[in-house]
C-alpha cells in the first residue's frame, strides 16, 4: 500500500495553498492537502512574535481538526523598521509533538501601501495594489 502524506493547513487562502503544494512536491511522492478556515484571533500580525503565534494556532488547529499527519500554518505579517513597513512570512509545520518553523526575508512595501498600514488589513492593501485577489478560497 502506497503512503500518502496527509497535510492540513490552517487557511483556505488559495495563494498559501499553492505555495504549500509547491513545497510538498519537493518532499513527498504522494500527498493530500486539506484546508481549514482557522480564526487566529489576530487580525493583522505586526511583528514576528504575533505572526509566529498566529502560524502556530493555524498549524495546531489544522492538525487537530482533520486527520492529517502534519499541520501547517503560514502567516504574513508587517514589521515597522526605521519608520517603513516591510512584508515577511512565518511558517510552522507541526507533527503533533514538534513545531518546525522558519521565516522569510523581508521586502519593503511601496510608499502607497505603507501609507495605508497598519490601519488596513495587509491582504486588502495587496489586492488593491495588484488589482487581483490571489487569496480566494479554493
Amino acid at each position: 500500500m502506497k503512503f500518502v502524506m496527509q497535510i492540513g493547513i490552517g487557511t483556505e487562502n488559495s495563494a498559501k495553498l499553492k505555495a504549500l503544494r509547491r513545497a510538498a512536491e519537493d518532499f513527498y511522492d504522494d500527498f493530500d492537502i486539506e484546508p481549514f478556515d482557522v480564526d487566529t484571533g489576530i487580525d493583522q500580525p505586526v511583528g514576528v512574535e504575533e505572526a509566529r503565534e498566529a502560524a502556530k494556532i493555524r498549524a495546531e488547529e489544522a492538525l487537530e481538526t482533520g486527520e492529517a499527519d502534519l499541520g501547517v500554518g503560514i502567516e504574513g505579517y508587517i514589521e515597522n523598521i526605521g519608520g517603513e513597513y516591510f512584508l515577511s512570512n512565518w511558517i510552522i509545520v507541526y507533527d503533533g509533538v514538534t513545531c518546525y518553523e522558519g521565516g522569510s526575508g523581508r521586502s519593503r512595501l511601496s510608499k502607497s501601501m505603507q501609507e495605508r498600514l497598519p490601519e488596513e488589513e495587509l491582504g486588502e492593501v495587496i489586492v488593491d495594489e495588484m488589482g487581483e485577489d490571489l487569496r480566494e478560497k479554493k
